[in-house]
């Protein structure tokens, strides 16, 4: 297991995506509101193959993180 997330990313071949909310794009915002959120920040797992993203907890810990990288099959 890697001992940072970068490494876990780089490793898993998992691509990070950054949403900008600041202008409250109305697509961004629709996606807030399917996972029953209406702000900032929202961490969200998407794996290929599953119906829906993972929704993480906003006070995301790196070991938080990691454990959940871990868990992609």
């Amino acid at each position: 297991m890697p001992a940072d997330g970068r490494s876990a990313l780089k490793e898993r071949n998992i691509l990070p995506l950054k949403a900008d909310w600041t202008k409250k794009d109305p697509v961004i915002g629709a996606e807030l509101k399917k996972y029953g959120r209406n702000g900032l920040p929202t961490y969200l797992v998407c794996v290929p193959g599953e119906g829906r993203c993972r929704l993480l907890p906003p006070m995301l810990t790196q070991e938080k993180l990691l454990a959940e990288f871990n868990q992609i099959p």
